[in-house]
């Protein structure tokens, strides 16, 4: 596996154990960010082509956000 991103678990990264291109660094000190940017680094391979892209593309294309959008908008009106 490659990876290109090392990043900390919130936001996007949330609860995303299996993601292609990425570490996560549990615990955001000096110490954990160095290690993963050397394991990184020292692993750095090639991707396969588009595989990033088709990961985040299956939760946040348009079409994907905008039904998401339509059924909060649904449930807060029916309220």
């Amino acid at each position: 596996m490659w990876t290109n991103l090392v990043a900390p678990p919130v936001g996007v990264y949330w609860n995303r154990n299996e993601m292609p291109g990425i570490v996560l660094v549990g615990e955001p000190t000096p110490d954990n960010y160095t290690i993963a940017l050397r394991a990184t680094l020292a692993g750095a391979k090639y991707p396969i082509p588009n595989l990033v892209r088709e990961y985040w593309r299956k939760e946040f294309d348009r079409p994907v956000i905008k039904a998401q959008w339509e059924k909060l908008v649904e449930e807060v009106e029916a309220k």
